[in-house]
């Protein structure tokens, strides 16, 4: 296939594959392309101690992009499996060149039938940048859960739920948070694209107040209402009066 480029690599004992055809490349891990090569694979998590398992975290192998031309964009896709039992957080390296000025993540992942009672898939999804993966630290950018399945990143705009800023060079993490992986395991999905070109104009959050017009007219019903402190023009409606004790009979 023309532009096809096939380029394979071996962290410790796992074997991972890069294909690239044009400007798209997909990065597996494992490569199956490697069975044959004395390169031992675990159907567990235990297989991937090799991609640095630390704890309840699992950072698998780096994926790196190239710097580009300015107004270009280049998409890599990241696919793998996870067995039940997987690492808690489970972090994608992402290697970003001088010179970007959006990141663009989207994922998904498998959802298999399961019986009644059984766990199902259910896989969250956030980002650390090149500041560090420290939880208290700068380098976190956004978290959305589960509730979205992409997100972008800006100096001048971003998704809700993540912090604008520069796209700034170095290590990037996305974050997987498998916190349901059924039986039959997880197969996910995640696609990275990076624009290049110089940064827009920074976000400016706003600092205006919204305010309606009548709470901002004295002496008016709403301004009654709402600030005890301005003096009631009349009696309060019948309804914020105290209602009466009730009464109590005896016999």
């Amino acid at each position: 296939m023309p532009g096809l480029v096939v380029s394979c690599g071996v962290l410790g004992s796992v074997a991972y594959c890069s294909v690239a055809v044009g400007n798209i490349e997909g990065v597996t891990s494992p490569c199956k392309a490697h069975s044959g090569d004395n390169v031992s694979f675990s159907s567990t998590r235990r297989g991937f101690l090799a991609a640095a398992l630390t704890g309840a975290a699992l950072t698998l192998a780096p994926v790196s992009f190239a710097a580009a031309a300015t107004g270009t964009s280049k998409t890599k896709t990241i696919t793998g499996h996870l067995d039940p039992g997987a690492a808690d957080f489970v972090y994608l390296p992402i290697e970003v060149p001088a010179g970007v000025n959006k990141i663009s993540v989207s994922y998904t992942y498998s959802k298999p039938q399961v019986p009644s009672g059984l766990l199902g898939n259910a896989c969250d999804i956030g980002i650390f940048d090149e500041k560090g993966t420290d939880l208290a630290g700068k380098g976190f950018r956004g978290w959305s859960g589960g509730f979205r399945t992409e997100f972008s990143i800006s100096a001048g705009e971003t998704t809700p739920g993540y912090l604008p800023g520069p796209v700034g060079k170095g290590s990037w993490n996305v974050v997987l948070g498998p916190y349901q992986v059924a039986e039959q395991g997880l197969d996910y999905t995640v696609n990275v694209t990076l624009e290049y070109g110089p940064d827009g104009t920074p976000f400016k959050p706003s600092t205006r107040r919204s305010r309606s017009p009548a709470a901002a007219q004295p002496g008016t019903a709403a301004m009654r209402t709402c600030t005890r402190s301005t003096p009631m023009e009349s009696a309060p409606p019948k309804r914020w009066q105290r209602a009466p004790a009730p009464r109590v009979s005896t016999s």
